[in-house]
């Protein structure tokens, strides 16, 4: 009889914390994640409370049996206060429960919203770059938007892909625990996956256009350097073609080294011939419009500079030819002033001795003249064959003043 006070309070304590606690639970909707995070640290103290209580239930069952081991005289009173307070305890554990999940709910989707915002904008900010068109204005520009897009892209495919990954990860978690909203997070991930699948396509796109825009400028630099080249050795070929045999010559040797330099840039014309046919093949239309312009172009300085080479070095013939002629007829001219000194003299000879040997040597200058023949006629046609330039001199200044 003395268990039947202790279990009366029990009960009266239980009853009374039963109708406290159920005041804690309420249906307020939180509005953002920030009070779904507060709603739901504050029901958790209430559930572990709740869950604390579970205990006292059953004592006040222990304490019920040894009051009907007892034939206690108010047992049927015990026993429908005590299923009372049972049955109350269950609902309330029930209720909290069901509170527990949707706050919990709540907050996870308010969680996962806010992180679909965020890569929502990630996503945002990264298309800026991929959709930019900008192809850099020569080969160092676009060395360095390549460089910069490498390094975003590598961001790209590492933390962005994570983030995103992290976001599916977070999705799959709330769909596989039954969300109540499992459709719209279904939506909202897909949506996301979309617009990340777009996105990497769009930068997989711009890096092999700037790949190809690397290609292209620095074909563009390429032969631009060898048009340069070309051009400077063009107008570094001299006009000077001397002042005789020696200067000529000296000039041949020049000539014919500058040409074997200059033959040394052939291989760099053949490989731009070649790079400019497969960067046409690989990038049809106005860009290889551009490029085959700039071959033309090339080609065009190229045969110029050939041409100008071969000229130079036919001016430099005819020179060398004319000089030699021009040296032949001088060394003609001081020998017949010579032998016309020796042909006016008009001293003869005392005696028939001094005659006979003056009729010797005056056989001997006309067998040296005779023999000379040959070489005035050799010059006399020489000097009606060679061409001269008019650079050079005219003919009646230097050839025929020479006949």
């Amino acid at each position: 009889i003395a268990l039947s006070p202790q279990f009366y309070f029990e009960c009266t304590e239980t009853e009374s914390y039963l109708k406290e606690i159920a005041h804690l639970i309420t249906t307020d909707i939180p509005m953002d994640e920030a009070s779904a995070e507060t709603m739901l640290t504050k029901h958790k103290t209430v559930q572990a409370s709740i869950d604390d209580h579970r205990d006292k239930i059953t004592n006040l069952k222990d304490m019920l049996d040894s009051l009907d081991k007892q034939s206690h005289p108010l047992m049927n009173s015990f026993t429908n206060r005590y299923n009372y307070i049972k049955d109350t305890y269950h609902h309330l554990e029930e209720n909290a429960i069901k509170r527990g999940k949707v706050l919990e709910d709540s907050y996870n989707l308010f969680h996962f919203n806010r992180e679909i915002s965020e890569i929502n904008v990630y996503i945002s900010s990264k298309e800026i770059t991929v959709n930019s068109n900008d192809l850099g204005r020569d080969y160092e520009h676009v060395q360095v938007l390549e460089s910069k897009f490498n390094e975003f892209y590598t961001e790209l495919t590492t933390i962005g892909q994570s983030r995103v990954n992290e976001l599916a990860n977070s999705g799959q978690s709330l769909l596989d625990n039954n969300h109540t909203m499992s459709p719209d997070i279904k939506v909202a991930m897909a949506t996301v996956q979309m617009k990340w699948d777009n996105l990497l396509d769009l930068a997989a796109k711009r890096k092999v256009t700037l790949a190809s825009s690397v290609e292209l400028h620095r074909y563009h630099r390429d032969v631009s350097v060898l048009v340069s080249r070309i051009q400077t050795a063009d107008i570094s070929i001299p006009s000077d073609l001397g002042r005789d045999v020696n200067t000529v010559q000296t000039l041949q040797r020049k000539h014919q080294s500058m040409t074997h330099d200059i033959q040394a840039l052939q291989s760099q014309v053949d490989n731009l011939k070649t790079e400019n046919q497969r960067l046409q093949d690989l990038y049809p239309g106005a860009r290889a419009k551009g490029v085959a312009e700039q071959l033309d172009l090339l080609e065009s300085l190229w045969d110029k500079l050939q041409n100008d080479l071969e000229l130079r070095k036919g001016a430099l013939a005819l020179a060398s030819e004319l000089f030699t002629f021009l040296r032949a007829v001088n060394q003609l001219i001081q020998w017949g002033t010579n032998m016309r000194k020796l042909f006016v003299s008009d001293e003869l000879g005392s005696n028939v001795s001094a005659v006979d040997l003056q009729i010797a040597q005056h056989n001997d200058l006309k067998c040296e003249m005779e023999a000379r023949q040959s070489s005035k006629e050799d010059c006399e046609f020489l000097g009606k064959a060679v061409p001269v330039p008019s650079y050079i001199g005219r003919r009646d200044e230097h050839v025929d003043k020479q006949n």
